[in-house]
């Protein structure tokens, strides 16, 4: 096992990155190390975010693994059983990687809340009341993004932004989905996991669980390739997403030296525009891969719904999100070549100032 020792000098941003990301990819040597260390510098913190984790990246394709790590991560009795913080945190942590993945919840959420093309959606739910909104959050013939708008807004479960929800009813909401026999159990683990993240995700993977089962199709879990990437340090390069800072600098010098993507970006958008928009399309490129997915018959549709949402809610056309997500998958070599050039300027960068001070001291 890798040990946190044996990583290179990281932030909690990086280590957060490579937690999440390791796991997605199945990578428990990373994801362990990465965990300890998060903890290390972060402590207490690590339960909300394997919480957030497992809801966002396992959710409907492992239950009771939401409901292990909920309770893990919110009951120190129930951890004590397992043995220490740090004993508890690689046993989830190996179990999470061991899992299948979905991370249409995420999709769900995003869209339901954020996307420019479901604004009449919100606009027609927010005259309903709670009642009703549980109501379509249950019907199984309401599609499921509107049945998604619906439980958001029942839920009355802001997350992060803005306050746009005054009132809601988790615990009515989450009878109502749950009433499903197998879902009993989770019902209990996704109040108490919204209530300690105070995010709505945890309600989508509620939705989807329900939405799945009312389906009666099987589900499948596929083993996908994952894309290339190099070694920047010592750190996989698919952690330097635009969540990190060098990840974020890094898909400014590509856009630097990549004439092919700015002007992929350009035919679309306004020069102002193209950071984010391509720090986004490098977010699909290879920071939400997953090694182990579960599907089912709506996950193609529900990818393209989370893809379209994350791209038009910053500014992209509709016809320009294939093109652009394309551009970015060609050049992910070249990206990856700059994490690792601004990886390496850093950390020698770093080591130099150790040795100054060093030197200082003396």
């Amino acid at each position: 096992m890798r040990q946190t020792s044996s990583l290179p000098p990281i932030d909690a941003w990086v280590a957060s990155s490579l937690l999440q990301k390791a796991i997605r990819r199945g990578d428990v040597e990373y994801a362990e190390a990465a965990a300890l260390a998060f903890h290390r510098m972060r402590g207490n913190a690590i339960w909300r975010r394997l919480i957030l984790i497992a809801f966002e990246d396992i959710g409907p394709s492992d239950r009771d693994l939401c409901i292990k790590v909920t309770n893990s991560g919110t009951d120190i009795s129930s951890r004590s059983q397992i043995g220490s913080d740090g004993e508890v945190i690689t046993h989830l942590v190996r179990l999470m990687c061991a899992a299948p993945k979905n991370r249409e919840a995420d999709y769900l959420i995003c869209s339901a809340k954020q996307a420019p093309f479901t604004e009449d959606l919100r606009a027609a739910m927010a005259r309903k009341t709670i009642t009703e909104r549980i109501a379509v959050s249950v019907d199984a013939h309401t599609p499921l993004l509107q049945r998604a708008v619906a439980a958001w807004m029942a839920s009355g479960v802001n997350g992060g932004g803005p306050v746009t929800l005054s009132i809601g009813d988790l615990r009515g909401l989450m009878r109502a989905v749950t009433r499903v026999a197998d879902l009993e159990a989770f019902r209990t683990a996704a109040i108490t996991a919204c209530e300690k993240t105070s995010e709505p995700i945890v309600v989508m993977t509620a939705l989807l669980a329900l939405a799945i089962q009312q389906q009666e199709l099987p589900t499948e879990v596929v083993e996908e390739k994952l894309p290339e990437f190099v070694l920047c340090d010592g750190i996989p390069s698919w952690v330097f997403d635009k969540h990190t800072r060098l990840g974020k600098s890094a898909i400014r010098q590509l856009l630097a030296e990549n004439q092919h993507l700015r002007n992929c970006i350009g035919e679309f958008v306004p020069e102002y525009r193209a950071l984010e928009i391509a720090a986004m399309a490098a977010f699909y490129a290879d920071a939400v891969s997953l090694k182990l997915r579960m599907t089912w018959s709506m996950s193609n549709d529900l990818y393209s719904l989370g893809l379209r949402t994350d791209m038009t809610k910053i500014g992209t056309p509709d016809n320009g999100v294939e093109p652009i997500v394309s551009t970015m998958q060609s050049c992910l070599e070249h990206l990856n070549d700059i994490r690792r050039r601004l990886r390496t300027a850093s950390y020698r960068q770093r080591r130099s100032w150790g040795a100054g001070d060093l030197e200082a001291a003396k």
